[in-house]
Protein backbone atom coordinates (compact mmCIF):
# COMPACT_ATOMS: atom_id res chain seq x y z
CA UNK A 1 0.00 0.00 0.00
CA UNK A 2 2.63 2.36 0.71
CA UNK A 3 4.36 1.53 -2.58
CA UNK A 4 1.49 1.98 -4.25
CA UNK A 5 -1.12 4.71 -2.54
CA UNK A 6 -2.58 6.17 -6.22
CA UNK A 7 -3.68 2.32 -6.75
CA UNK A 8 -5.08 2.27 -3.14
CA UNK A 9 -6.85 5.19 -4.15
CA UNK A 10 -8.58 4.11 -6.87
CA UNK A 11 -9.54 0.37 -5.47
CA UNK A 12 -10.78 2.47 -2.36
CA UNK A 13 -12.87 4.63 -5.39
CA UNK A 14 -14.30 1.55 -7.36
CA UNK A 15 -15.27 -0.03 -4.12
CA UNK A 16 -17.65 2.60 -3.44
CA UNK A 17 -15.66 3.09 -0.66
CA UNK A 18 -18.26 0.42 1.03
CA UNK A 19 -16.79 -2.01 3.78
CA UNK A 20 -17.65 -5.32 2.53
CA UNK A 21 -16.35 -4.29 -0.77
CA UNK A 22 -13.18 -3.12 0.22
CA UNK A 23 -12.74 -6.33 2.70
CA UNK A 24 -13.34 -8.38 -0.66
CA UNK A 25 -10.77 -6.44 -2.65
CA UNK A 26 -8.49 -7.20 0.15
CA UNK A 27 -8.56 -10.65 0.25
CA UNK A 28 -8.58 -11.02 -3.98
CA UNK A 29 -5.48 -8.58 -3.89
CA UNK A 30 -3.75 -10.70 -0.95
CA UNK A 31 -4.15 -14.08 -2.23
CA UNK A 32 -2.34 -12.47 -5.75
CA UNK A 33 0.26 -10.61 -4.13
CA UNK A 34 3.00 -11.05 -6.49
CA UNK A 35 0.96 -9.14 -9.01
CA UNK A 36 1.09 -4.63 -8.61
CA UNK A 37 -1.85 -3.30 -7.04
CA UNK A 38 -2.28 -1.26 -10.43
CA UNK A 39 -3.08 -4.31 -12.07
CA UNK A 40 -6.04 -4.99 -9.63
CA UNK A 41 -7.16 -1.52 -9.90
CA UNK A 42 -7.01 -1.82 -13.97
CA UNK A 43 -9.56 -4.51 -12.96
CA UNK A 44 -11.84 -3.07 -11.23
CA UNK A 45 -11.94 -0.06 -13.74
CA UNK A 46 -13.37 -2.46 -16.14
CA UNK A 47 -17.15 -1.58 -16.27
CA UNK A 48 -17.83 -4.70 -18.56
CA UNK A 49 -16.52 -6.93 -15.74
CA UNK A 50 -19.21 -5.24 -13.33
CA UNK A 51 -19.59 -7.31 -10.00
CA UNK A 52 -17.25 -10.14 -11.70
CA UNK A 53 -14.35 -8.45 -10.07
CA UNK A 54 -15.55 -9.23 -6.57
CA UNK A 55 -16.88 -12.42 -7.28
CA UNK A 56 -15.64 -14.98 -4.86
CA UNK A 57 -16.38 -18.87 -4.60
CA UNK A 58 -16.79 -18.63 -0.70
CA UNK A 59 -20.37 -17.39 -0.60
CA UNK A 60 -20.14 -15.74 2.86
CA UNK A 61 -17.72 -13.19 1.22
CA UNK A 62 -19.28 -12.97 -2.77
CA UNK A 63 -20.79 -9.82 -3.04
CA UNK A 64 -23.55 -10.62 -4.80
CA UNK A 65 -24.47 -13.11 -1.84
CA UNK A 66 -24.09 -9.91 0.58
CA UNK A 67 -26.60 -8.32 -1.85
CA UNK A 68 -29.16 -11.08 -2.15
CA UNK A 69 -29.76 -11.30 1.59
CA UNK A 70 -30.83 -7.76 1.73
CA UNK A 71 -32.52 -8.00 -1.49
CA UNK A 72 -34.59 -11.11 -0.38
CA UNK A 73 -35.90 -9.66 2.56
CA UNK A 74 -37.26 -7.46 0.36
CA UNK A 75 -41.15 -6.90 -0.20
CA UNK A 76 -41.93 -7.63 -3.61
CA UNK A 77 -42.98 -3.52 -4.44
CA UNK A 78 -39.75 -2.52 -3.14
CA UNK A 79 -37.39 -5.44 -4.63
CA UNK A 80 -39.10 -3.89 -8.19
CA UNK A 81 -38.44 -0.30 -7.39
CA UNK A 82 -34.56 -1.41 -6.71
CA UNK A 83 -34.73 -3.37 -9.87
CA UNK A 84 -35.90 -0.38 -11.70
CA UNK A 85 -33.36 2.02 -10.14
CA UNK A 86 -30.82 0.63 -12.63
CA UNK A 87 -32.66 2.18 -15.39
CA UNK A 88 -32.63 5.62 -14.09
CA UNK A 89 -30.51 7.93 -15.58
CA UNK A 90 -28.88 8.67 -12.49
CA UNK A 91 -26.92 10.20 -10.48
CA UNK A 92 -30.13 10.79 -7.56
CA UNK A 93 -33.40 10.83 -7.74
CA UNK A 94 -36.10 12.37 -6.23
CA UNK A 95 -39.62 10.73 -4.67
CA UNK A 96 -41.62 12.18 -7.31
CA UNK A 97 -39.16 10.97 -10.30
CA UNK A 98 -38.73 7.10 -8.38
CA UNK A 99 -42.80 7.27 -8.75
CA UNK A 100 -42.94 8.12 -12.22
CA UNK A 101 -39.92 5.46 -13.12
CA UNK A 102 -42.64 2.81 -11.10
CA UNK A 103 -45.60 3.94 -12.21
CA UNK A 104 -46.70 4.22 -8.56
CA UNK A 105 -48.05 7.01 -6.40
CA UNK A 106 -45.81 9.21 -4.51
CA UNK A 107 -46.40 8.53 -0.97
CA UNK A 108 -46.43 5.00 -1.83
CA UNK A 109 -43.41 5.26 -3.53
CA UNK A 110 -41.72 7.02 -0.50
CA UNK A 111 -42.13 4.37 1.31
CA UNK A 112 -40.66 1.88 -0.51
CA UNK A 113 -37.16 3.95 -1.11
CA UNK A 114 -37.64 4.37 2.95
CA UNK A 115 -37.35 0.28 2.85
CA UNK A 116 -34.62 0.51 0.45
CA UNK A 117 -32.79 2.86 2.42
CA UNK A 118 -33.39 0.70 5.64
CA UNK A 119 -32.17 -2.06 3.97
CA UNK A 120 -28.78 -0.19 2.76
CA UNK A 121 -29.99 -0.92 -1.00
CA UNK A 122 -30.05 3.22 -1.58
CA UNK A 123 -28.61 6.05 0.41
CA UNK A 124 -30.99 8.92 1.24
CA UNK A 125 -27.69 11.39 0.64
CA UNK A 126 -29.86 14.68 1.14
CA UNK A 127 -33.25 15.20 2.51
CA UNK A 128 -35.28 13.40 -0.58
CA UNK A 129 -32.89 12.94 -2.44
CA UNK A 130 -31.95 8.91 -2.82
CA UNK A 131 -28.87 7.07 -4.93
CA UNK A 132 -27.45 3.93 -4.86
CA UNK A 133 -23.93 3.13 -5.16
CA UNK A 134 -22.63 2.04 -8.55
CA UNK A 135 -21.98 -1.72 -7.58
CA UNK A 136 -25.41 -1.70 -6.24
CA UNK A 137 -26.93 -0.44 -9.20
CA UNK A 138 -24.57 -2.42 -11.40
CA UNK A 139 -26.75 -5.32 -8.93
CA UNK A 140 -30.10 -4.09 -9.76
CA UNK A 141 -29.41 -4.15 -13.56
CA UNK A 142 -28.51 -7.54 -13.98
CA UNK A 143 -31.70 -8.25 -11.26
CA UNK A 144 -34.11 -6.23 -13.41
CA UNK A 145 -32.24 -8.19 -16.60
CA UNK A 146 -33.06 -11.40 -14.91
CA UNK A 147 -36.29 -10.78 -13.59
CA UNK A 148 -38.15 -8.73 -15.67
CA UNK A 149 -39.61 -8.21 -19.04
CA UNK A 150 -37.99 -5.87 -21.71
CA UNK A 151 -41.71 -4.18 -21.89
CA UNK A 152 -41.57 -3.26 -18.27
CA UNK A 153 -37.77 -1.72 -18.83
CA UNK A 154 -39.19 0.27 -22.11
CA UNK A 155 -41.97 1.88 -20.06
CA UNK A 156 -40.42 2.38 -16.88
CA UNK A 157 -37.63 4.30 -19.64
CA UNK A 158 -40.65 6.12 -21.00
CA UNK A 159 -41.83 7.44 -17.93
CA UNK A 160 -38.99 8.33 -16.29
CA UNK A 161 -38.38 10.25 -19.54
CA UNK A 162 -41.84 12.10 -19.15
CA UNK A 163 -40.89 12.78 -15.79
CA UNK A 164 -38.09 15.21 -16.28
CA UNK A 165 -39.73 16.31 -19.50
CA UNK A 166 -42.52 17.49 -18.31
CA UNK A 167 -41.27 18.65 -15.02
CA UNK A 168 -39.04 20.55 -16.96
CA UNK A 169 -41.02 22.03 -19.04
CA UNK A 170 -43.41 23.34 -16.05
CA UNK A 171 -40.45 24.17 -14.06
CA UNK A 172 -39.27 26.40 -16.99
CA UNK A 173 -42.33 28.40 -17.50
CA UNK A 174 -43.06 29.03 -14.14
CA UNK A 175 -39.65 30.66 -14.02
CA UNK A 176 -40.42 32.18 -16.79
CA UNK A 177 -44.09 32.85 -17.99
CA UNK A 178 -42.92 34.79 -21.23
CA UNK A 179 -40.67 32.08 -22.89
CA UNK A 180 -41.38 30.38 -25.94
CA UNK A 181 -43.38 27.68 -25.27
CA UNK A 182 -42.88 24.21 -26.75
CA UNK A 183 -45.07 21.05 -26.55
CA UNK A 184 -44.36 18.10 -25.12
CA UNK A 185 -45.92 15.06 -26.09
CA UNK A 186 -48.52 13.59 -23.32
CA UNK A 187 -47.00 11.73 -20.23
CA UNK A 188 -47.59 8.40 -19.77
CA UNK A 189 -49.74 6.49 -17.58
CA UNK A 190 -48.28 6.57 -14.23
CA UNK A 191 -46.39 9.58 -14.49
CA UNK A 192 -46.17 11.88 -11.79
CA UNK A 193 -44.36 15.19 -12.83
CA UNK A 194 -43.76 18.26 -10.53
CA UNK A 195 -46.29 20.91 -10.13
CA UNK A 196 -44.70 24.44 -10.23
CA UNK A 197 -46.99 27.80 -9.52
CA UNK A 198 -46.96 30.46 -11.79
CA UNK A 199 -47.91 33.20 -9.85
CA UNK A 200 -45.35 35.87 -9.48
CA UNK A 201 -42.95 35.00 -6.49
CA UNK A 202 -42.82 31.38 -7.12
CA UNK A 203 -39.87 30.99 -9.68
CA UNK A 204 -37.83 30.63 -6.48
CA UNK A 205 -38.93 26.86 -6.46
CA UNK A 206 -38.47 26.23 -9.82
CA UNK A 207 -34.95 27.63 -10.28
CA UNK A 208 -34.03 25.45 -6.99
CA UNK A 209 -35.33 22.25 -8.81
CA UNK A 210 -33.48 23.39 -12.58
CA UNK A 211 -30.34 23.31 -9.28
CA UNK A 212 -30.96 20.01 -7.84
CA UNK A 213 -31.51 18.15 -11.20
CA UNK A 214 -29.10 19.18 -13.48
CA UNK A 215 -26.81 16.45 -13.46
CA UNK A 216 -29.94 13.76 -13.81
CA UNK A 217 -31.55 16.44 -16.54
CA UNK A 218 -28.15 16.00 -18.94
CA UNK A 219 -28.05 12.14 -17.68
CA UNK A 220 -32.14 11.72 -18.73
CA UNK A 221 -31.12 13.69 -22.35
CA UNK A 222 -27.82 11.15 -22.96
CA UNK A 223 -30.28 8.11 -21.91
CA UNK A 224 -32.87 9.69 -24.36
CA UNK A 225 -30.76 9.90 -27.28
CA UNK A 226 -28.98 6.30 -26.38
CA UNK A 227 -32.46 4.99 -26.78
CA UNK A 228 -33.48 6.55 -29.94
CA UNK A 229 -36.06 8.81 -27.93
CA UNK A 230 -35.91 11.75 -30.47
CA UNK A 231 -38.66 13.78 -29.44
CA UNK A 232 -37.65 13.81 -25.91
CA UNK A 233 -34.01 14.44 -26.52
CA UNK A 234 -34.35 17.73 -28.44
CA UNK A 235 -37.06 18.78 -26.40
CA UNK A 236 -35.29 17.78 -23.05
CA UNK A 237 -31.79 19.99 -24.21
CA UNK A 238 -33.89 22.89 -25.33
CA UNK A 239 -35.54 23.00 -21.88
CA UNK A 240 -32.21 23.32 -19.85
CA UNK A 241 -30.51 25.23 -22.49
CA UNK A 242 -33.58 27.86 -22.37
Amino acid sequence: MAAEPSAVDEIIEHCDRLPFALSIAAARALSRSAFPLATFAGELADGHRGLDAFSDTDAAVDVRAVFLSSYHALTPAAARLFRLIALHPGPDTSSAAAASLAGLTVPHTHHLLTELTQAHLVDERAPGRYAAHDLLRTYAGELAHSADAPEEHHAARARVLDHYLHSAHRAGRAYSPDRQAIVPPDPSRGVRAEEFASEPGHSSRAAAWFDAERAVLMAAIGTAAAHGVDTHTWQLAWTVGH
